[in-house]
């Protein structure tokens, strides 16, 4: 688990939070958007592991931190959050089955 930084955010804009991996794409509009903080809860493979190879979802093995890596300024990542796990894919397994 990593740990939130305790400096304080300078933008309300300056951090995004989301209950999975951003995408490819997502990371990228977050990238652009010059957002230099993202909290996610659970990795994009949780996600995977419920929906296999349904159609509507056809996901990508290209975790944020990998997009953040090509990039020339950073962004800070924090996540997985392994006590959030079970409740996020609890909240998904139901919609994806």
């Amino acid at each position: 688990m990593h740990p939130i930084p305790q400096r304080p955010l300078r933008d309300p804009w300056e951090m995004v939070n989301t209950f999975l991996d951003p995408c490819a794409m997502c990371a990228g509009t977050i990238y652009w958007a010059g957002i230099g903080r993202v909290l996610y809860g659970a990795e994009e493979t949780a996600l995977l592991a419920l929906t296999g190879d349904h159609p509507e979802n056809p996901t990508l093995a290209l975790p944020c931190r990998t997009v953040y890596a090509s990039g020339q300024r950073p962004t800070e990542v924090l996540g997985p959050v392994p006590a959030l796990q079970d409740e996020i894919t609890a909240l998904h397994r139901d919609f994806w089955q």
